[in-house]
């Protein structure tokens, strides 16, 4: 039976099955909707002292995961496995691929992010878009990732961006408990970088 744990700013989706290999370390995948606070959670993964990738952007997302083949991703995904611990990737639509990479992954743990659709969705209309091609763009995003997690095959943290915005540091603590490390015990560079404005969301 899958089980629900439900804390501020999030709720952790624990599934019926997992993944082999949960002793070891976590395989971290971020993902979301773009321009939906997955930066700024990766950012925090991040400081908890998970390897997103090399030479990272301003936001955060590997080249080797962003609209790339699933036989390169997989490749990536292996070479990853045999070299770093923990590590893991931030890319906004990874729902796309997931399912056809996850059985590579470790301990699998997977974060997905949810902002509100109205604020989501105004990015485009600021553009000139329709309003409510608008909206229904940005929930077909998120119906996307509804329908993908009830197939993962690891734990999954739902993080609410607007409530981490208001407790950084309750996002801090859930994430460190979700993949199991320790929480750094300076706060207030993480303080700094969830300041909306400070990064890329």
């Amino acid at each position: 039976m899958n089980k629900l744990n439900i804390r501020n700013p999030g709720i952790i989706f624990e599934p019926s099955e997992r993944a082999t290999g949960q002793s070891d370390s976590p395989t971290v995948v971020v993902f979301g909707v773009p321009r939906g606070g997955t930066t700024m959670v990766a950012g925090v993964v991040q400081r908890v002292g998970v390897d997103l990738g090399p030479d990272l952007p301003v936001n955060l997302e590997d080249p080797a995961f962003n609209s790339k083949p699933v036989s390169e991703i997989i490749a990536t995904i292996k070479a990853r496995n045999n070299t770093t611990s923990p590590w893991g990737w931030k890319f906004p639509r990874a729902a796309a691929y997931i399912e056809k990479v996850q059985q590579h992954l470790i301990n699998p743990h997977y974060i997905i992010v949810w902002r509100d659709i109205l604020a989501n969705s105004s990015r485009l209309v600021r553009r000139g878009e329709n309003p409510i091609d608008s909206l229904n763009h940005a929930h077909k995003i998120q119906k996307e990732n509804i329908d993908v997690i009830g197939k993962l095959n690891g734990p999954c943290l739902l993080v609410s961006y607007e409530k981490s915005v208001l407790d950084p540091i309750g996002l801090y603590q859930q994430v460190s408990e979700f993949l199991g490390v320790e929480t750094p015990l300076d706060e207030s560079e993480l303080l700094e970088f969830t300041r909306p404005g400070s990064y890329k969301n």
